[in-house]
């Protein structure tokens, strides 16, 4: 009997997979009773072949306007067929599949790759590092690096199996000014993003706005200033105090004593699913998002949970 899970559409607020049973492998070169398919969902290869057909045409239409007009249309030309190339390279990678096996000596994940057959046996994991902020999960080995994208249907199961396999290479909480402290990095993207809209307000100022009026500009760097260095976390540390969020030039302190209520979810963007919990603090909120994360936080779950309730907050819902 083989497991096939299927794919949830992005935009739905709630993950779940399907089992069908009984399906045949038509391309499977050996013989696997009880194995788990997990593969990507067809709408995006029709995403990515479209994609790709829209750019075809309009690199063709680009094309033909380079003989009446090579500026911009040969610059256009070229974006047109490097986007063909990106797409019909992502529908490609869509379309592989990777299997989970039990053996005698433990959990193997198959994957075929330019038709040839390859394997990674569980108990050979020298790292198990799951980025959620870039979708993917590394797995290596002393031989080879696997990564295994997020975007595969039922994929949070996958990695659960593979974190029960190995839970030694789960990084635990460490010991930091005395107290047991579980620490969740934040991704840089926000931060990148304010220093990018930053420099394109004060590029288009000095470009297009007379010497008098550029400085007038400054004034609206103040609020996406603000938010870099006041309002963007850099990194999360729990303990059994509260949560500690630290920005780029001060950091909050959140008691669990002032926690008035918490919630979770979980939900789908990009094809990929991720874990969310939220505290509403007397005075403010901290959301712990996986898709803002570079460290996972589903693994983690119970332990946050355990450090909340058992500093004697009777808030449960």
């Amino acid at each position: 009997m083989t497991f096939v899970f299927t794919v949830i559409p992005p935009g739905m607020k709630s993950i779940g997979f399907i089992i069908l049973q009984d399906v045949a492998l038509s391309n499977l070169s050996f013989e696997e009773s009880g194995s788990l398919v997990f593969q990507r969902s067809r709408t995006e290869l029709v995403f990515h072949l479209l994609s790709a057909s829209l750019c075809a045409v309009a690199s063709i239409a680009a094309w033909y306007a380079t003989v009446i007009k090579p500026w911009p249309w040969s610059w256009l030309l070229a974006i047109g067929l490097v986007s063909v190339v990106l797409f019909l390279t992502s529908a490609f990678r869509s379309l592989r599949k990777f299997y989970l096996v039990t053996e005698s000596q433990g959990l193997e994940v198959r994957w075929k790759n330019w038709g040839r057959w390859h394997r990674l046996v569980v108990a050979n994991l020298v790292e198990l590092k799951s980025i959620p902020c870039w979708r993917r999960t590394l797995l290596v080995t002393p031989e080879q690096t696997l990564v295994l994208p997020h975007q595969l249907s039922g994929c949070e199961f996958l990695l659960k199996r593979l974190r029960q396999a190995r839970p030694d290479l789960l990084p635990s909480p460490k010991e930091i000014e005395q107290n047991l402290s579980l620490v969740l990095r934040a991704s840089l993207v926000p931060s990148v993003f304010y220093v990018l809209f930053m420099g394109a307000i004060v590029g288009a100022a000095w470009a297009l706005l007379p010497l008098n009026a550029q400085y007038f500009t400054l004034f609206f760097l103040v609020f996406p200033l603000f938010r870099l260095l006041w309002r963007t976390p850099r990194r999360y540390y729990i303990t059994d105090q509260g949560v500690t969020v630290f920005f780029w030039v001060t950091k909050k302190v959140w008691l669990w004593s002032e926690v008035e209520s918490w919630s979770e979810d979980t939900y789908a963007s990009t094809a990929a699913s991720f874990y969310l919990m939220k505290f509403l603090f007397r005075g403010g909120s901290v959301v712990l998002d996986e898709s803002l994360l570079v460290t996972p936080l589903h693994p983690y779950k119970d332990w946050i949970l355990n450090r909340f309730f058992s500093s004697g907050n009777s808030v449960y819902f």
